[in-house]
């Protein structure tokens, strides 16, 4: 009697098991169902030729779209959280500024001072190809994530990283082999254009540095009620050296009661150098920040403001300096290309993607009789940034519209830059304009 219950108390201790362990493996399939990546629908990177993914499972978080960042890139980035603390993060960075020596350099100098250990670098063909590793710290200890970087032209190049939290039960590599998956990459023409833009500007530049010589250029700024509020000024100047003409642009804006920001930029056409000096000033505040922006012949930018540490980066073939920007506009009226991709340097040493395209007059957002052609240029950096470039039938440029978007009502800022006479300026803003010869004044106003 009692072997008959022994034999059945195992056999019900048995089926409990049997039942928890089936249980178990169940919830872990379904655990592992829910962790399973499900990804958006590509997002695309305007002016890039590429498009990825990111996870859309419940409990993610992201950005709704690219971002620009300080170090001259742009990012997507997503975030898993559960019960507050983050679990995962996926980021997205294309990079305006790299080339097939300084990106895997770039990022293990990143990881230096870390007690790290690289993986094997393994290689994922797709739409690009994509060159991966783990890194993970030394001792086994610590979370393991994945890097990978794709190579693209024109000195882009694509990262994609994935950083699990020590105690995320998320399968980091097939999370990242499926990120790596979404790539879609086609080369733009647009690029190639904004190439064969920026190489004819510098030939311009080398062979026309005398003829711009003692040329000025004056506009007075105005805002959306017609009102003057400051001044942008430049003049012009050539001077031979042992190789070729240097042309060198002394430039001045001034906005009432804000802002006054004075630069020179020395550019040596003939090797595709410049030596750029700005300093701008708070009115407001009397604060003033000064930064020297370079390029040598091997194409390295190194920027020194007089507030922080130095920073260097390798330029691309598209770098134009934000004080030749209207002669790229210039030159691109008379490109095929309907639109075209460069990259703008501002004097701040900020690399910024930026697409022209050239619009119909009556698109235009200023209106004035003398507009014959028009030029957008949308800079990426920040949504609803933009300028237009008007231009009379002699092609000459007589004005300009510039929208800034703001975080607050009205969330945007629009300015009318009117081509003048620096005898205009002079009476206008008296002893905030410095004394200059003459110009003539190219044209009526505009309005909005």
């Amino acid at each position: 009697m009692e072997n008959g219950f022994s034999k059945r108390h195992s056999l019900s201790a048995l089926a409990l098991l049997a039942f928890f362990a089936i249980g178990l493996f169940t919830a872990r399939i379904i655990v592992k169902a829910r962790q399973k990546p499900i990804l958006s629908e590509p997002i695309v990177l305007p002016g890039s030729g590429i498009s990825v993914s990111k996870p859309i499972n419940i409990g993610w978080e992201s950005t709704r779209s690219w971002q620009y960042e300080s170090d001259n890139s742009l990012t997507l980035v997503a975030q898993q959280f559960q019960d507050s603390p983050r679990q995962v993060e996926i980021r997205w960075r294309y990079l305006l500024c790299s080339s097939d020596e300084n990106a895997w350099e770039a990022l293990a100098e990143k990881f230096e001072q870390v007690n790290v250990i690289f993986g094997k670098v393994q290689t994922l063909d797709g739409s690009v190809p994509m060159e991966y590793t783990s890194i993970r710290s030394r001792g086994g200890l610590g979370r393991t994530f994945y890097v990978g970087i794709a190579q693209l032209e024109f000195g882009r190049a694509l990262e994609l990283r994935v950083q699990p939290s020590q105690m995320s039960g998320i399968d980091a590599e097939e999370l990242f082999l499926a990120l790596a998956g979404s790539i879609q990459y086609t080369p733009l023409p647009e690029l190639q254009a904004g190439k064969d833009l920026t190489d004819t500007l510098w030939e311009t530049i080398a062979t026309d540095a005398k003829a711009k010589s003692k040329e000025q250029e004056a506009f007075v700024i105005k805002d959306a009620q017609q009102k003057p509020i400051g001044f942008f000024h430049s003049e012009y100047a050539a001077y031979q050296t042992d190789s070729q003409a240097q042309l060198k642009i002394d430039n001045r804006q001034y906005e009432t009661n804000h802002l006054l920001a004075q630069s020179t930029l020395v550019v040596d056409a003939s090797d595709q150098t410049f030596e750029w000096k700005s300093i701008v000033q708070n009115l407001r505040a009397e604060q003033a920040w000064g930064y020297t922006v370079t390029k040598d012949v091997d194409g390295q930018v190194t920027v020194q403001p007089n507030f922080d540490k130095e920073r260097q980066f390798s330029s691309s073939c598209l770098l134009v300096p934000e004080l030749l920007l209207p002669d790229a506009v210039r030159l691109f009226l008379d490109h095929p290309q309907q639109r075209l991709v460069i990259d703008v340097l501002s004097a701040s040493g900020d690399m910024v993607p930026a697409i022209l395209e050239k619009i119909n007059p009556s698109a235009a957002l200023a209106r004035s009789e003398d507009i014959t052609q028009a030029v957008k240029v949308d800079f990426l950096n920040h949504r609803g940034s933009f300028e237009q470039y008007y231009y009379n039938a002699d092609g000459e440029l007589i004005g300009r519209l510039e929208q800034q978007p703001l975080k607050r009502p009205p969330f945007k800022r629009v300015r009318l830059w009117e081509r003048t006479s620096s005898k205009e300026l002079k009476r206008i803003f008296r002893d905030s304009f410095k004394a200059i010869p003459d110009t003539v004044a190219m044209c009526d106003h505009l309005e909005f």
